[in-house]
């Protein structure tokens, strides 16, 4: 419907336009950016998607307009004719293309009534152009008098963006046009709306004749656009769901704004549900029925059949959705294959379980068969695994070849050569292509095997099978089936042929386990006994030429023979067919299998049925040795993995709240009724002994200096916030107090945001070494607005939050989704055919690249750049001998200047078509003892490389740009601050060159196994990495994961293998983002993540250990402290860990003391000091410190019922002595003895210690108003 309508509005300007609008749309791109074609492209998709909408039953109750969208919205409200819309739009765009292209419009982040003042005295060259909200204001006009404008308003540090634009529209600039428009529309036919229309130049609805007059649009043009009265005037008309019909989300954006300042909305009532028919950067379907299910759960009505279709007769129910999008659970439908009349369509039925037709090409060009392989349709397939990913076995390949063959009058398959192992998406159905070609004079034909994602249209075609057809000429064996039982074979036990293959990798289950009797002959030969395929069932369609999985089943027991004894990760599986024929017998009943091996990786292959006829013959299968890393990425070993979220639980607090650094949100928070203290600077609460810390301090990250390179921002950033965390964790007093660092909302791939994804990574590193202590929160909120956080309390068991349209998330890792059938194979190509940049080329991790991309990606030129200009020994001649071109050149790949001479090296015919970033440095440390100096050198090679070289390339015509960042950035790995901060900038930067529509790919890697930066870590070090949940990835899956990476379509793409659950020893843990990955480890699903569990737990053991008897209590703790420093020393018993001898001594550093620090604090709910295990170097001293913090609890309940008697008797005795007369220096001595025991309560009980009068002793003038304005929030 959309394509039948865009086609028909394009061709109604086909009269008005030079060019078909059609082809400047999806053709001459440069066209489309003049407005006498983009007025008429946005009302063509506008008007399409109208008419898409009303398919589906979506018509509009009321229409709003901006702009040139109100005639798209008059035409929808039958206001005028599709020819009258059409004539008017053309019209307009003509007259103001016409115009001089000059003036400039300027979006001001700033009311109408402020921005009128700032346009006084300007008002004949410039004038409000749109008031899109609150605080969003358009001016428009000639450039001298916007920019003064613009001017007066940034004195007033009001924030301006410029738009990019032709003309000035709705400007002064438009008032040369407006005659000859309104005779323009003189002859045009204006009817009364037939739904409200709300206009966007008078901001209410019209009246039945207000538009109908060639007036009114001329006003149109030159008025201001008045979008937010719209939105106002909507809301009165009791609207409760807005849909933009546009390209993009602009509008939608800023309508929660609006009626959030909308005295006239009920703050109580329900939020007004928003969404978008289309969205930049997101597939045109998946955006619609998102659109859709917006509508839906708004209350809107949509007619789902014309989407799913009409339910069959006797279909099952629609399925309750999960409540959340993380909540997966799949539903096997046994659902009939595909059919239909193919016939209709010229083709011919292909009569086979995976083909749905059959075509002759035209002029003897040959066969073409076409299917389609779900495993929805065929769940029997899921029984054939090879290291965890369900993979087409080879026997169907070979079904595919003798059906296409025996189709063609060639039944013989001479060879049939695998190339790629084809593995099904549980989720995505695989389109099949078989081509037959024209027999050649000797009568055989070609045969090729494709397949590529059935969702994915632009998708390349696979090849995963080739070979030859023959004829059968007579001349093929015929095999005799010899005795059965054979005769002098050794019996091999079924029940261990499965066990000892799935170990290996090779899992076989439901229709491929049917083995039920396997002999070894002494010859080496080896026989099988098959149980037939149950009748009905998909795998035993008769179709089938063989059923595949039969034929699968008898080359277990050689599959079992030929298990490696080594160890080695490798799997032999088939790689070629031989000499193929079909026999007339069938598979009913059992069958017989006899394998011969010639060696190792080759056998014939006969298949009897149980008379003894032969079924099939095959002269030879070939085997070949295939790592098995090759298969993990696409079975869950090795996946790759994308940022997601999890949604948390908004639990409402009231507790106070101190603000640093930012007033106006201090104001903003108090004025919403939280108890809020402001200060200056965190030395400022420091000072404070007044006041106890409270449980949240929040620092939002300051704006950056104006102007200066992006990485210069990032490191004024990350030293910022290098010394905010070290002053946070050195204060003893913050010891009660977390500080939760702010990072306001900033638009993608300005230097703000660059500059706070870094600090991110540095905040998020300290919170790991910190836990509890430091918190980061990723707002959506710009720095203005951060006043509208969520009055929640943060999760004490999260380091990282997001604050994203009012709710509370956590960042989650989850698994990639389906890519391109074969994603683990090398994307061919994906570097272009020109140069690759490679920086950090002196390393062995880019050797080992270097050599992949030549190897794998046909890469022929390289420019290898490092700080010395040398590569791995031999590296460059080895290259040489590959036909590859190497250059390798000494360069500061961190300065641009640099940079651009090591590209002005290239000789003229090689251009660069691929960047590989690898360059780096570590300085590991804990965040308490970095240096501005230290983390400078770290972000320097990342991110100032990283930078250069986007700027250097950026308009080029490059088919890759890839990052080589460190799952560090993502995870906040301990003592990794300043690596994670230039890993994450990393990240950031593919996010923006994404959006930008540039080519650009992250790779968060995990360990490396024996290559990089980890290669030196050593058992301690593993076990904290395990402890995260990452385990050492070996090179062969890392290249793997690189090239499913280059075909995945994501922006940031992490590399990890994950370590099995409690690969850190008992009560580990991994890192949050990877709670919903690892077994055992994530919130239940379907609900809300935990918030506060790690404390209650903690605080649950300390009361069990605190009530013990006082010999036992000191035996657990000691246990528990033994237990958990040889769990982050790597030890597995504790008799590994004296009770007196120095844990420095036992190999404890900073980063393990900090984690079992951090450990200890959790399993007993505890804020432990930062200096506890220098104050207790022992297990023992340990242990004995520990205890008596936990003593305390167990004996308070003795202690407290005398102290309330004595009170009482106290209290007695001051009445009778207070009613005869008392010495005044006894009851000085005694109210002093009370103040302090009440002082001692106050300050254990984190309240107040201090009166206030005391506080104003000694207090000089300035330190007392510094106090008043704290006290009173007036900073």
């Amino acid at each position: 419907m959309y394509a039948a309508a865009f086609d028909e509005v394009c061709a109604a300007f086909g009269p008005y336009l030079e060019r078909s609008l059609r082809e400047v749309v999806f053709e001459e791109t440069g066209l489309l950016d003049r407005t006498a074609y983009t007025q008429p492209a946005l009302f063509a998709v506008e008007t399409a998607l109208v008419r898409l909408l009303a398919e589906f039953g979506v018509r509009p109750d009321a229409v709003l307009g901006h702009s040139i969208g109100a005639v798209a919205a008059a035409h929808a409200a039958g206001v005028l004719t599709l020819s009258d819309a059409v004539a008017l739009v053309a019209a307009r765009s003509r007259l103001m293309d016409a115009l001089p292209a000059e003036g400039a419009m300027l979006s001001f982040r700033a009311g109408e009534e402020q921005v009128a003042v700032a346009l006084d005295g300007h008002q004949a060259r410039a004038s409000v152009a749109a008031v899109n909200g609150p605080l969003a204001t358009v001016v428009s006009g000639d450039e001298d008098a916007v920019l003064a404008v613009a001017a007066r308003l940034s004195a007033q540090e009001v924030k301006a963006k410029r738009l990019k634009v032709s003309h000035a529209f709705h400007s002064p600039l438009m008032d040369p046009m407006l005659d000859d428009f309104r005779t323009a529309l003189a002859g045009l036919s204006f009817a009364p709306p037939a739904v409200p229309f709300v206009s966007d130049l008078t901001g209410r609805t019209t009246a039945p004749d207000e538009t109908a007059s060639p007036d009114y649009w001329a006003r149109h043009v030159r008025g201001a656009v008045r979008f937010a009265d719209g939105v106002r005037a909507l809301h009165g008309l009791g609207t409760t769901r807005y849909l933009e019909i546009g390209p993009d989300t602009v509008l939608t954006t800023l309508v929660p704004d609006i009626l959030a300042a909308d005295p006239a909305v009920d703050p109580q009532q329900p939020p007004a549900g928003t969404a978008a028919l289309l969205r930049r950067g997101r597939p045109e379907p998946a955006a619609l029925v998102g659109a859709l299910a917006a509508v839906h759960t708004a209350g809107g009505r949509v007619d789902w059949s014309a989407l799913l279709g009409t339910p069959r007769p006797g279909a099952d129910p629609a399925a309750e959705l999960p409540t959340y999008p993380f909540q997966r659970t799949r539903h096997w439908l046994d659902a009939p294959a595909p059919a239909g009349d193919v016939t209709a369509a010229g083709l011919t039925a292909a009569d086979h379980p995976f083909l749905g037709a059959a075509v002759e090409l035209a002029e003897g060009a040959g066969t073409l068969f076409t299917g389609r392989l779900a495993l929805r349709e065929h769940p029997w397939l899921t029984g054939h695994t090879v290291a965890g990913a369900t993979v087409l076995p080879a026997t169907a390949l070979l079904d595919l070849a003798l059906h296409a063959g025996r189709t063609t009058g060639v039944p013989v398959v001479a060879a049939l050569e695998l190339h790629a192992p084809l593995l099904p998406h549980p989720e995505e159905a695989v389109r099949l292509q078989i081509t037959v070609a024209p027999a050649g004079t000797d009568g055989e034909r070609e045969i090729r095997v494709h397949a590529r994602p059935d969702t994915a249209a632009e998708a390349p075609w696979v090849l995963y099978a080739s070979g030859v057809l023959a004829p059968a000429d007579g001349t093929g064996p015929s095999p005799a089936a010899g005795s059965w039982p054979p005769p002098g074979a050794e019996p091999v036990d079924p029940d261990t042929l499965y066990p000892a293959l799935a170990a290996h990798g090779l899992a076989y289950a439901g229709a491929f386990r049917t083995v039920t009797t396997a002999w070894r002959h002494p010859d080496g030969s080896l026989s099988a006994e098959l149980a037939a395929p149950d009748e009905g069932g998909r795998d035993a369609d008769r179709r089938f030429a063989v059923p595949p999985a039969v034929l699968d089943a008898a080359l277990h027991p050689w599959a079992h023979a030929g298990l490696p004894e080594d160890g080695r990760p490798t799997l032999l599986l088939p790689s070629a067919w031989r000499d193929v024929r079909l026999y007339p017998g069938t598979a009913a009943g059992p069958l017989r299998a006899r394998v011969v091996p010639e060696d190792a990786g080759r056998a014939a292959v006969t298949l009897h049925d149980g008379t003894g006829t032969p079924l099939l013959h095959a002269a030879a299968l070939e085997l070949a040795e295939v790592p098995a890393e090759r298969f993990i990425a696409a079975g869950g070993g090795d996946p790759l993995l994308v940022p997601g979220t999890a949604v948390l639980a908004l639990p409402a607090t009231a507790d106070p709240v101190a603000v640093v650094g930012a007033p106006r949100l201090a104001k903003a928070l108090a004025a919403s009724g939280r108890p809020v203290r402001p200060y200056p600077t965190l030395r400022h609460l420091a000072a404070d002994a007044g006041h106890p810390v409270p449980p949240s301090v929040l620092l939002p990250l300051p704006a950056g200096p104006a102007d200066a390179p992006v990485p210069d921002r990032v490191g004024a950033a990350t030293a910022w916030a290098l010394a905010a965390l070290q002053e946070w964790l050195t204060e003893e007093r913050f010891e009660s107090g977390r500080l939760a660092v702010l990072l306001p909302g900033a638009e993608p791939g300005t230097p703000e945001a660059l500059a706070a994804a870094a600090v991110g990574g540095l905040v998020r590193s300290a919170a790991t070494e910190h836990p509890g202590r430091v918190l980061l929160v990723d707002t959506d909120l710009p720095a203005d607005d951060l006043g509208r956080l969520p009055a929640v309390g943060w999760p004490d068991d999260e380091p990282h939050v997001l604050v994203r349209e009012g709710r509370l998330l956590a960042p989650r890792l989850g698994r990639s989704g389906p890519g391109t059938p074969g994603a683990g194979r090398a994307a061919s190509g994906a570097f272009g055919d020109g140069t690759v940049i490679v920086s950090g080329a002196s390393g062995a991790l880019a050797a080992t690249v270097v050599r992949h991309l030549a190897a794998a990606h046909g890469v022929r030129s390289l420019l290898l750049l490092s700080r010395s200009g040398t590569v791995a020994p031999g590296l460059a001649e080895e290259l040489a001998g590959q036909g590859v071109q190497v250059l390798a050149a000494a360069c500061d790949v961190a300065d641009p200047h640099a940079v651009e001479r090591a590209l002005g090296l290239l000789p003229a015919g090689l251009p660069v078509t691929g960047v590989l970033h690898a360059a780096g440095v570590l300085d590991d440390g804990l965040v308490q003892g970095l240096t501005s100096e230290r983390v400078d050198a770290v972000l320097r090679p990342k991110v100032g490389g990283a930078w250069a070289l986007h700027e250097a390339t950026r308009d080029l015509p490059l088919a890759a740009f890839v990052l080589f960042s460190s799952v560090a950035g993502v995870l906040g790995t301990a003592g990794q601050g300043a690596y994670a901060a230039a890993n994450s900038f990393l990240d950031a930067l593919a996010l923006h060159r994404h959006a930008e529509g540039l080519p650009a790919l992250s790779l968060p890697w995990g360990l490396w196994e024996g290559e990089g930066m980890g290669s030196a870590l050593g058992a301690a070090d593993r076990a904290r990495i395990a402890r995260v949940g990452i385990a050492p990835l070996p090179p062969a899956s890392a290249l793997t994961q690189l090239d499913a990476a280059l075909t995945a379509g994501q922006p940031v793409a992490v590399a990890v293998r994950l370590a099995a659950p409690g690969a850190g020893g008992p009560g580990s843990g991994p890192a949050a983002a990877l709670r919903a990955l690892l077994p055992g480890t994530g919130a239940p699903a379907g609900r809300p993540a935990p918030t506060g569990t790690a404390a209650t737990a903690g605080q649950d053991q300390a009361a069990r250990l605190a009530g013990l008897d006082p010999a036992e209590r000191g035996r657990a703790v000691l246990d528990l402290v033994r237990r958990y420093v040889g769990e982050v020393l790597g030890h597995a018993d504790l008799g590994a860990v004296p009770v007196d001898r120095g844990l420095l001594d036992l190999g404890l550093d900073s980063l393990t003391a900090v984690e079992l620090r951090g450990r200890l604090g959790g399993a007993l709910g505890l804020r432990l000091p930062s200096t506890l295990l220098f104050d207790h170097p022992t297990a023992g001293a340990l242990a004995r410190h520990l205890e008596g913090l936990l003593t305390p609890q167990a004996d308070l309940a003795g202690v407290v019922a005398p102290v309330l008697a004595g009170m009482a008797e106290l209290e007695s005795v001051l009445a009778g002595r207070a009613a005869r007369g008392a010495d005044d220096g006894e009851l000085d001595l005694l109210a002093d003895r009370l103040q302090s025991v009440l002082e001692r309560i106050r300050a254990a009980r984190g309240e107040n210690a201090t009166r206030p009068a005391d506080r104003l002793d000694g207090v000089d003038d300035d330190e007392l108003f510094d106090l008043i304005d704290g006290e009173l929030g007036l900073q």
